[in-house]
């Protein structure tokens, strides 16, 4: 040992000179090392040296030892030393010296046995680690035994090399932390600085390094002196001042070799005093590092410090949290995450403050090794806990600091999972105030916390109370650690079931095992078994094989035993077998079997009752007698004895059908074999059956199936020859073997001739007539013969032979007719095929352009067959309008269903140089036609192979309108409010209007609204008509290209509104561009700025454009007037209820509109015109007429409320040619727009 002091001190060195260990690695024991310990340490390194050279994994080089019980502290025995050696040869040494030694073990289990055993636990991954030799650490033992060869033992005497030490430790001075003031009650203040450095050739251990004050400071004026490594944490606990003003700061630590660490000095101050303006300097007067020598220059002297009576810093005051248990609570091994202490720390009013580390003091009697997943919780975060070489210390720092504002508090506590330590105890208390270390934010100063009321109670009952003028100065409740708990219950997971006789390992109960806190060990169990039958045929004899079984695994843990003894009439069963429960709940079954003396439906239960029949139970990890946690007995379940039992029947399917002729392998029947009640499988190697058959030459190859396996193979085939009722005897060469429990289904099949003459066959079970040996079985265990029970058929499964399939065709809910965009894909109609007596692989389907007068064929790309979502066929278009062939493939319609496909058409696109036309009304239709006399629609039965062919009717499909694009209505109702009063420009209606993508858009020509008033006042009568002041007036529309929100904005049109020009004289003699002259007054027609009325005003209205991709909105506004209570008014957008006829020329003859060249090279088209056509032609005029009439333009109809046009070839906007190029429509099938109107919007007052 070397111990280097300053001048005026002493020196003492003793040196010991070893013959083969030059320097040891294990010196950094609790004290200065001795020559004894030295010693003790040789002798530990060369037992360990031995244990590496005789061993691998454990094994160690003492001979194998037999353990047949569990070790713990107080056994005595030969065992006891087999183990201590065993343990010393494995490198965990009982002791160093004297009893339990190397070659000086004892037959006395003590805490040094028990402590090396933990460790040899600790390093080959027995858990817990209590240092209990149970059965699991003798099953870790065996194992470990039976992998290591015996090894070779070492001499005696041979001396083990240790790990070196370091030769010297440098000690020199540091930057000082300065001069500064130390207010009262602060912490850590720093006051020296020191670098130890160790050499090259090891570490170094410091066992302490003393302090002196100096200076003209009172020793009052410092309350203790700590030690702080690199990151500000305290090493050790704080040491006053003796009458010598040194303390001595022994906490061990390491210097690692080749390195350096650099230390300060700090001290704390008391909460009070009058010693302002003292000061003081703390110098490192000794350096004491055991073996390795210390150089260097001491003293060092630090800073000198000021002591400051007057500064007021923070402050931290602490008292018992919400998360404390508040109680000494008993909690048993295996507890996991339970809160041993907590604390509220409170921040005073100065400033607001850090918390860098708190350490607690676990006193109670646990060891480390009883606790693991320690942390100390702070404001809800976990924080590893770290604790000190003795194991009693549990720290933990968080860095950068935990902050508290002035006046608010946080909760600590500490919290961690009992491994062990059984009926010890786990007491985290605070020692010291100084173990909160928490700094002032605002002036930077250590605090010593305070306690928030001293309760000036002992501080050593462990009553959750505080005292700052002893220690501990929080004196927590202390947890005891109890042992494990047992408890027996009856297990649902195991049902009530049939059980059979002669049969091994059926099921007689079950039991759940609950164990919790450490695996617990039953050296003895007694179950029972009783049935509800006084049967005196029934003995002990007529149980065997009687044995406890791990649910789980199918482990066997206790028996078999056979019947032994009978106690109030029931048979009892004593398994001495040792049986560890692990913890946790497991399921445990009772299984044996059972004679065939037991009466069929017999019911029988298992019982225990634990705390009685349950002995000899012990915690393996804590040696600790245990009982039981429940004391009632434990009943499980009945089960039913049932013996070998079957019913058999006519399944309900197949039901009676029309089969095709030449069918192969077809299902007559299915039989049902039942065995749901049985006690046992049953095997069958025959069944007999009855075939009714007028020709039984119609029916050959009969066989029964086991699912796919065919039970009948070979010459056991079945081949009918007698007319009628014939009796058909199946043996099976593949036997049918039933699960008890268990129904299989037996499928009767055979062939139909093709050729065959008569009409029908039936298969039912062969009945009462024939006796029980129709179908007779044997007990797959018991061998006994069964007798199943027949049931009588009431199943209708008469098989009526037919020649052939037919295969129908009809359309499936016609949709009505729509809007189509040109060059889509689109739905034209779905069609129902059905299959009747077989199967149908369809192969052709034929359809047909129907509604030629409005289409032809150029109006489609190509026609397509979907079978769901799978393309099943597709053809071309073609120059022909009927009689279209579309191939399938994997078209199949199963025997006697309907089988629904969609036919989809490519629509030509419509434009320049395209084959499409607008408003062209594109149907198809399923076309019944022949060639050469045959269908050109059909497929091929698959039991016939013969090919079907349909004779269906032809469809009539509603079809689709074909345009290049088409507007579509969205109502924007709830924008605008519903309630109203007399108002100038009130927002009536709301809409937008949509142009697809992709399209030249859309162009508007013409808008109608409904605007109906009702009033519960008149005030006069006009021709016979009430009327009324209520009135909304002056009708404007107003168009937006943008919305966002409910607020419009961007005119859409060349000045909002659009029906403002100046000069249009419609027949109400307003000129607002509106018109009123309909059937109904209610309804108003809106042109896009009219400009005159002159005979050519029609063609001076204009047409607004909405581009492809664009939305547009629209809002309707009016005057009200005259409302009060009572009135109210309804505004919808009004729709078209039938497409707008054919145009008649101005001759007044049938030819279609002359459209100039209008779609490449047509001439006269009459599917798609000019707006004014459309807007007249409900009146009946012909478009001549039209167009040199500037009145009642707005005819009275149903077919021009809504004009547009899909602008096929150009853009339609202005007047002009705007509103006369030939492609314009009504509103008819608009989307959003119904006939009837799109929604209405409803004002009330």
């Amino acid at each position: 040992m070397n111990r280097f002091l300053p001048k005026g001190g002493t020196m003492a060195k003793v040196i010991v000179a070893l013959s083969t260990v030059a320097l040891l690695a294990s010196a950094s024991t609790a004290s200065a090392v001795t020559i004894e310990e030295l010693l003790a340490q040789i002798a530990q390194l060369q037992a360990q040296l031995n244990a590496l050279l005789g061993q691998q994994g454990g094994g160690g080089t003492a001979a194998k030892c037999t353990f047949t019980r569990d070790l713990t502290i107080g056994v005595t025995g030969d065992d006891v030393m087999c183990l201590q050696k065993y343990l010393n040869a494995a490198g965990h040494q009982v002791a160093a010296s004297g009893a339990g030694s190397p070659g000086n073990e004892t037959t006395y289990f003590g805490a040094r046995t028990q402590q090396a055993v933990s460790k040899w636990q600790a390093a080959n991954g027995v858990s817990p680690t209590a240092g209990y030799f149970g059965s699991i650490s003798r099953a870790k033992y065996n194992a470990l035994m039976a992998a290591t060869p015996t090894p070779t033992p070492t001499p005696p005497g041979t001396p083990t090399p240790p790990g070196p030490v370091g030769s010297g430790l440098s000690v020199s001075t540091a930057s000082q932390p300065g001069d500064s003031l130390a207010p009262l009650n602060a912490a850590r203040v720093p006051a020296t600085k020191i670098t130890l450095t160790a050499s090259a050739d090891g570490d170094v251990t410091v066992n302490s390094i003393t302090v002196e004050r100096q200076g003209p400071a009172n020793d009052s004026s410092v309350s203790g002196v700590v030690l702080l490594d690199e990151n500000g944490l305290q090493i050790g606990i704080s040491k006053t001042l003796n009458s010598n003003h040194q303390a001595i700061l022994n906490e061990k630590f390491t210097v690692a070799r080749g390195t350096s660490r650099t230390l300060t000095i700090a001290f704390n101050r008391p909460a009070s005093g009058t010693d302002g303006g003292s000061i003081a300097r703390f110098a490192v007067v000794a350096v004491d590092a055991g073996s390795s020598s210390v150089s260097g220059s001491l003293p060092i002297v630090g800073s000198s410090i000021t002591m400051n009576a007057t500064l007021t810093i923070g402050s931290l005051t602490f008292q018992k949290g919400v998360n404390d248990p508040g109680s000494g609570q008993t909690k048993e091994i295996g507890t996991k995450g339970y809160i041993f202490t907590g604390l509220r720390l409170t921040a005073g009013s100065d400033e607001d403050v850090s918390l860098k580390s708190i350490t607690f003091n676990q006193s109670g009697s646990a060891a480390a090794s009883d606790l693991k997943n320690v942390v100390i919780n702070v404001g809800g975060t976990d924080h590893a806990a770290v604790i000190s070489s003795d194991g009693k210390y549990y720290s933990a720092s968080f860095g950068s600091g935990v902050d508290i504002k002035k006046g608010n508090s946080v909760e600590v506590y500490v919290k961690g999972d009992i491994e062990g330590g059984s009926n010890r105890g786990v007491d985290f208390d605070l020692y010291r105030l100084t173990d909160i270390y928490v700094v002032g934010k605002q002036f930077g100063f250590g605090l010593t916390p305070a306690v928030s009321s001293d309760q000036n109670d002992s501080q050593t009952d462990d009553d959750g109370t505080l005292d700052d003028d002893v220690n501990p100065v929080w004196d927590a409740y202390e947890a005891t650690v109890g042992n494990g708990t047992l408890t027996v219950t009856a297990s649902n997971a195991v049902q009530a079931q049939n059980i059979a006789v002669n049969l091994n390992d059926q099921v007689l109960g079950a039991f759940d095992v609950d164990v919790k806190g450490e695996p617990i060990t039953v050296s003895s169990i007694v179950v029972r078994v009783s049935t509800n039958k006084n049967d005196s045929n029934v003995t002990e004899a007529d149980y065997t094989d009687v044995k406890l079984v791990n649910n789980a695994t199918g482990a066997v843990v206790a028996g078999p035993k056979d019947g032994s003894g009978t106690a109030d009439g029931q048979m009892v069963f004593t398994y001495t077998d040792a049986v560890t429960f692990p913890v946790g709940k497991n399921v445990y079954v009772l299984k044996g079997k059972l004679s065939t003396d037991f009466d069929a439906d017999t019911l029988v239960s298992a019982s225990t009752t634990p705390n009685s029949d349950w002995t000899s139970v012990r915690g393996e990890t804590s040696g600790a007698s245990i009982t039981t946690a429940n004391t009632g007995t434990v009943s499980g379940v009945s089960m039913t004895v049932k013996t070998g039992a079957v019913n058999v029947s006519v399944g309900n399917s197949p039901t009676a059908q029309s089969v095709i002729r030449g069918a192969q392998a077809f299902t007559f029947a299915n039989l049902i074999f039942d065995a749901s009640n049985s006690g046992e499988d049953v095997r069958f190697n025959q069944a007999r059956v009855q075939l009714h058959a007028s020709v039984t030459s119609d029916v050959s190859n009969c066989q029964m199936f086991d699912g796919t396996t065919a039970l009948n193979t070979g010459s056991n085939i079945q081949n009918p020859s007698t007319a009628g009722i014939h009796e058909l005897t199946f043996t099976l060469d593949n036997a049918l073997v039933v699960p008890k429990g268990t129904s299989k289904t037996v499928a009767v099949k055979c062939d139909i001739s093709k050729s065959g003459t008569g009409a029908s066959a039936q298969f039912s079970l062969a009945g009462d007539e024939y006796g029980s040996s129709a179908i007779q079985g044997t007990g797959l265990t018991s061998g006994n013969t069964i007798n199943p029970a027949v049931a009588s058929s009431s199943v209708s499964n008469l098989m009526t032979f037919s020649a052939g399939g037919t295969f129908t065709i009809a359309q499936e809910a016609p949709a009505g007719t729509r809007l189509a965009l040109a060059g889509q894909e689109i739905e034209m109609l779905k069609l129902r095929l059905t299959a009747t007596n077989e199967g149908m692989d369809v192969k052709q389907l034929t359809l047909q352009l129907s509604n030629t007068a409005s289409n032809t064929p150029a109006d489609l790309i190509k026609l397509s067959v979907w079978d769901g979502s799978t393309k099943v066929g597709e053809v071309s278009a073609s120059s022909s309008d009927s009689g279209i062939i579309v191939t399938t493939t994997g078209l199949t319609v199963a025997k006697d269903t309907d089988k629904i496909v969609t036919v989809k058409a490519q629509l030509a696109p419509i434009g320049n140089n395209e084959s499409g036309r607008p408003g062209h009304l594109v149907a198809v239709d399923f076309d019944q036609v022949n060639q050469n006399g045959l269908s050109t629609t059909y497929g091929i039965g698959t039991q016939s192979s013969d090919t079907v062919r349909s004779s269906s009717a032809d469809t009539a499909s509603n079809g689709v309108r074909v345009v290049r694009a088409y507007p579509t209505i969205t109502p924007l109702l709830g924008d605008i409010s519903s309630s109203f009063a007399d108002q100038s420009g009130k927002p009536l209606y709301r809409f937008s209007v949509s142009a697809p993508s992709g399209t030249n858009g859309v162009s508007l020509y013409k808008v109608t609204f409904q605007v109906s008033t009702t009033s519960d006042e008149t005030t006069g009568v006009s021709g016979g008509v009430f009327t009324t002041d209520f009135s909304v007036t002056n009708l404007k529309l107003y168009a937006y290209t943008s919305k966002v929100g409910t607020t419009l904005s961007g005119d859409a049109f060349a000045a909002n509104p659009v029906n403002q020009g100046s000069l249009f004289g419609s027949s109400d003699s307003v000129v607002d561009g509106m018109e009123s002259d309909r059937a109904t007054t209610t309804d108003f027609a809106i042109y896009f700025n009219p400009s005159n009325t002159s005979a050519s005003a029609v063609t001076s209205a204009e047409s607004l454009h909405i581009p492809a991709g664009a939305t547009y909105y629209f809002e309707l506004r009016g005057d009200v007037s005259g409302a009060d209570t009572g009135d109210s008014a309804t505004v919808r957008l009004m729709g078209d209820g039938t497409w707008y006829p054919a145009i008649a020329n101005t001759s007044g003859g049938t030819t279609a509109y002359d459209d100039a060249g209008f779609l490449a090279g047509a001439i006269n088209y009459g599917f798609a015109t000019t707006a004014p056509y459309v807007d007249a032609a409900q009146a009946g005029t012909s478009g001549g007429t039209a167009l040199t009439t500037g009145s009642n333009n707005d005819a009275i109809g149903s077919g021009d409320d809504f004009i547009w046009s899909g602008n096929s070839t150009t853009t339609h906007s202005g007047s002009g040619g705007g509103i006369m190029g030939p492609d314009w429509y009504n509103g008819f099938q608009i989307p959003g727009l119904p006939s009837d109107g799109a929604e209405p919007k409803t004002f009330t007052l």
